[in-house]
């Protein structure tokens, strides 16, 4: 390395030297950053535990066996508390949403059928409900064959 910024000159040196320390800085606010999610993620999945009954409870109005065919009215019931979806019709796509994330969409053309985009949309829904309360969504989801 020293063989090779002998050949810049000073100002390319300064530039380089400051590059380095920008990636350093980087770096090391990436490092601070991944520390602090991973202590709040403990702390969600601990304060998890504590209210997890509750969920349990709250899970057992929800069918055992995700049904093959769906309408409307029957995915907004099997969505998570919270949450609602919609169909968009205008380019044939299915949305869905759960404070605090951002609304979102699956496209039927992206799926074999309509069926299965409506399951990737009830799949992302129950991961960030799961996410929100601190929880694994394939372990908690009580609904055999979505996940």
């Amino acid at each position: 390395m020293e063989a090779a910024t002998s050949v810049l000159d000073r100002e390319e040196q300064q530039q380089l030297q400051q590059q380095q320390k920008t990636a350093l800085d980087n770096l090391e606010e990436k490092n601070t950053f991944v520390a602090a999610y991973t202590s709040c993620r403990k702390e969600r999945a601990a304060s998890g535990s504590k209210h997890s009954k509750d969920l349990l409870k709250s899970l057992k109005e929800y069918p055992k066996v995700m049904p093959l065919i769906l309408t409307h009215a029957q995915a907004k019931k099997l969505l998570p508390q919270g949450s609602v979806c919609w169909r968009g019709n205008v380019r044939g796509e299915w949305w869905g949403h759960l404070r605090p994330y951002k609304s979102f969409h699956k496209k039927v053309a992206d799926f074999g059928s309509e069926s299965d985009c409506m399951k990737s949309m009830l799949q992302t829904v129950w991961m960030q409900w799961a996410e929100k309360e601190g929880l694994d969504a394939k372990s908690i989801c009580p609904m055999v064959g979505l996940f």
